[in-house]
């Protein structure tokens, strides 16, 4: 197997991408979603992931993504990268221009980077499966505690994976 700068493609990724990135990134800011509203951020994450010439699926709530990035074998362990979408439900304090114009919603915990930086793993050779949650934060403060479990439950990731184990088959 060829051995890949993985960090040296990363950067080269990243700096020919950074505008895009960085206006998706501000995007999404400007109109953050509290948890199972994240339809627009759904959609947006959608259209992003399909600029990078993946399949993804929205998750059957509406809110939510799975893409499976990498055509390694089936029997490949599969690495979870997860992105939470959800914002805060606070009023947004900064000043800047990408401040938010939802009324009580704010990307505080830099939550509206991780689907931007995460549509960076595309260019890494492993077979992975990009995840963006819906609704994490406040589920996991609901029910859980703060070190809770993710918003999309085992149950829902087994059943994607099963599906899609046997539409490929």
């Amino acid at each position: 197997m060829p051995e890949h700068d993985l960090v040296g493609e990363l950067d080269a990724f990243l700096e020919g991408h950074e505008p895009e990135l960085v206006e998706f990134r501000r995007d999404l800011h400007a109109h953050p979603e509290v948890g199972y509203s994240e339809h627009r951020t759904t959609r947006r994450s959608a259209l992003r992931l399909e600029a990078a010439g993946l399949k993804p699926s929205v998750l059957p709530k509406g809110t939510g993504v799975i893409a499976d990035i990498g055509g390694g074998p089936q029997d490949e362990p599969v690495v979870a990268l997860r992105a939470d979408i959800d914002a805060l439900p606070i009023t947004d304090e900064k000043s800047v221009p990408y401040r938010s114009l939802n009324a009580g919603a704010c990307h505080a915990c830099a939550s509206s980077r991780r689907p931007s930086t995460s549509s960076s793993d595309v260019t890494t050779p492993s077979r992975k499966r990009r995840v963006a949650s819906p609704a994490s934060r406040a589920e996991r403060a609901r029910a859980y505690g703060p070190r809770g479990r993710t918003a999309i439950s085992l149950g829902t990731l087994r059943a994607y994976c099963a599906r899609r184990s046997r539409s490929q088959a």
